[in-house]
Order: C-alpha cells, then sequence, then structure tokens
C-alpha cells in the first residue's frame, strides 16, 4: 500500500491531529479541517493554540479553523473538499483521501434502554457519580455515558461501578481526570483549566513558564512548549496540571497524583525533585504561584 500524497483530514480533536501529523511524517501533504475556532476543544486554550503553531510550521501540514464543509465528491484516489473558509469564501481541497474524524456518539438504540426504563440525556446514558443510571441496579461505564471517552476513564468508572455495588464508597470525579493528545510535542492535562475553574465558580489563578527554560529541555533541545499550573485561591490546592512538551505523556503523571491528593502549593513547592529533570518545574511553579498568592493575602490585611 502506498502512502497518499495528499490527505484531507476533517475534524481538529485529538484523532484528527493526530492522524494529520503522522501523515505528514511519512511525506504526505495534509490539510486538517475544523470547524470550531481552534483545534483540540479538551485541551488548555492557550496550549491549544501553541501546538497550532507548531504544527503549521511544518510545510506538510496546514490547519484550517473555522471551515465549514460544504461537499466532498470524488473517489479514493481522487476526492475533492469543497468548503467555506475563516474569511468567508468559498475554496477548495484536492487530495487522494479524506479522513473522517468528526468525533463518535454511542450507538445505544440496539441495546433498547427503554424497555429497561434507563434514561438517557443528550445521546447518552444518564449516570450519576457512582455510575447507577436511573435503575438502581444497572450501571453504565465508558463511551455510553459521555463525557471523556477514554480507555483509562472507562476503566475507573468501571471500579467506582464495582465498588459501588460492593457497598464501598467511590465516586469519579472527572474535575480529576487526565488526557493526552500524542503529537508531537504532546499535549497533556490534567484537573481543571482557568476556563474551566471560572465555570464552575472556583477563584483560581494560575502560572505558566516555557519549557525552554528548564535545564534538562535545553540539554536534549526539547524547548517546544510550556507547563502550566491552576490552583485555587483560597486553599492554594492544585486544581489543574496542563503540558505541551516532549515527553508530557510521562510528565502529566506527577500532576495527576498532584490533583488526586489535593495536593497544596506549598507541598508541590517544598518536595525535592532531582536536577537536571523536567520535573524541576513543578516545584519551581508552585514556588512561584504560592508566593504570589502569599503576597496577595498580605495586601488584602
Amino acid at each position: 500500500t502506498s502512502v497518499p500524497k495528499r490527505l484531507g483530514v476533517v475534524g481538529g480533536g485529538a484523532i484528527g491531529v493526530e492522524m494529520a501529523q503522522i501523515f505528514q511524517d511519512f511525506g504526505t501533504k495534509v490539510q486538517l479541517f475544523e470547524g470550531q475556532e481552534r483545534i483540540l476543544a479538551e485541551v488548555e486554550p492557550e496550549i491549544a493554540k501553541q501546538l497550532t503553531a507548531v504544527l503549521n510550521d511544518d510545510p506538510r501540514l496546514a490547519i484550517e479553523t473555522a471551515a465549514k464543509i460544504a461537499e466532498i465528491t470524488g473517489k479514493p484516489g481522487e476526492m475533492k473538499l469543497a468548503y467555506e473558509g475563516s474569511d468567508g469564501k468559498k475554496h477548495s481541497f484536492s487530495c487522494d483521501y479524506v479522513i473522517m474524524a468528526t468525533g463518535k456518539r454511542p450507538a445505544l438504540d440496539p441495546l433498547q434502554l427503554d424497555k429497561a426504563g434507563i434514561a438517557t440525556e443528550k445521546g447518552v446514558i444518564k449516570a450519576d457519580n457512582r455510575c447507577r443510571t436511573s435503575v438502581g441496579h444497572i450501571f453504565a461505564v465508558g463511551d455510553v455515558i459521555g463525557g471523556l471517552m477514554l480507555a483509562h476513564t472507562a476503566g475507573q468508572q468501571g471500579r467506582v461501578a464495582a465498588a459501588t455495588i460492593c457497598g464501598e464508597d467511590m465516586v469519579y470525579d472527572e474535575t480529576k481526570d487526565s488526557g493526552v493528545i500524542f503529537t508531537r510535542p504532546e499535549a497533556a492535562f490534567v484537573g481543571l483549566s482557568m476556563e474551566q475553574a471560572k465555570a464552575k465558580g472556583i477563584d483560581a489563578a494560575e502560572v505558566k513558564v516555557p519549557m525552554s527554560i528548564d535545564a534538562k529541555a535545553m540539554i536534549t533541545n526539547e524547548t517546544h512548549g510550556m507547563i502550566k499550573i491552576v490552583a485555587d485561591k483560597a486553599s492554594h490546592r492544585v486544581i489543574g496540571v496542563h503540558f505541551l512538551a516532549d515527553h508530557a505523556d510521562t510528565l502529566i503523571g506527577e500532576g495527576v497524583m498532584m490533583v488526586a491528593g489535593e495536593m497544596t502549593l506549598e507541598q508541590v513547592g517544598q518536595a525535592i525533585h532531582p536536577h537536571p529533570t523536567q520535573t524541576e518545574l513543578f516545584g519551581e511553579l508552585a514556588r512561584r504561584l504560592g508566593s504570589r498568592l502569599r503576597r496577595a493575602e498580605k495586601r488584602k490585611k
């Protein structure tokens, strides 16, 4: 099988972006089309914007946001995408193949949920934070209940359901869930962004630094990207960690423990991280934000 010379990708979520970069690496000219104003809606906005710039740096990959696909015509090997661009004008892109990566939705009809009296909402099964449906003895986990449709999310929900059935006290908390976009550099997140915290009525603050200030990143010449920490102002508890970096899939693990363990900035800042490693940035960021919040608190007194 030969690699296509030109490829259209419709959808700027994780799958679309990952596949676009993979084929670009194979030498294919790729154009990605996203209907929203930015790619990767699940990723912190500034990090998504930075990743877009990094991806667009490659001459073989172009990202078109706010694009409205009007028509896809032709046959495999000779296809054409007609679309309205962000400029409001009509454009077309000729390619060998088109990948449709516009998301997924649960196929609930075959389950005949109405016969069991199980309620649905917006195309997914309605379940509480213990994964219990509207029928008390029936539980649902994974993609069928919506939210983050990720393997580790479904696994955790399965454990919550099993624990609840066994009489244990365990809940699924989406505000502590995580994800990784396997691009180069990788984008990773756990917990809330500033935007999400504000929507939930949390008075939060954030701190960020570019990866270029990190000694290990300089040594390995992996200086693309940034790291952000989001914390609750009142408690100083870390409620979100957001990464754009090489090896973010590994680095985010420490962020997961911070958020899941409800660690404070002071606890993270006092931890001794080895040098030179990229994990040093966690301590540096925590100390910066903690100091800033304490100064603000003193000024109020």
